[in-house]
């Protein structure tokens, strides 16, 4: 883990000058749901460490100065440009931190990070390299908002 770690920092050492000493190893990840209760998810560059060309929801290292639900607003914010609200906490893997985001503003707009994103359904989970960690989340999530 610790190696997955040092890779990030350097690719955001090489991408954008600099990597956030402040940057812990937890990572606050949110399901967005839109107003036809689809989830974004987001393609990893092929540049980063982990899952790398892989879907994944959007999400971040925490900060030590953070909260897991402040660094996960903060983190999609950056990624996507999105501004979240209304955040519940569904579950903790070690040192994932998965909420969901019942509300959302502003225009999408992916960040270096990713080359892709797409709005999806519980029907579409097979249809993308989706990370499994995150593929269990939006199973459980899905499936119940769509039954």
């Amino acid at each position: 883990m610790q190696r997955i770690f040092e890779n990030w920092r350097n690719f955001m050492v090489e991408r954008v000058g600099e990597a956030d000493e402040k940057d812990t190893d937890q990572v606050g990840l949110v399901v967005i749901l839109d107003s036809q209760e689809r989830a974004l998810i987001l393609k990893r560059s092929e540049e980063v460490g982990y899952a790398a060309e892989r879907w994944s929801l959007p999400g971040g290292h925490i900060q030590e100065d953070e909260t897991f639900e402040e660094g996960a607003i903060r983190e999609i914010k950056e990624e996507t440009n999105l501004d979240v609200s209304n955040l519940e906490h569904i579950k903790t893997l070690g040192r994932l931190h998965f909420y969901v985001a019942h509300g959302f503003s502003g225009d999408l707009k992916i960040n270096f990070e990713h080359t892709d994103s797409a709005w999806i359904t519980h029907e579409d989970l097979n249809d993308y390299d989706i990370v499994e960690e995150t593929k269990s989340i939006l199973d459980n999530l899905l499936k119940g908002v769509h039954e």
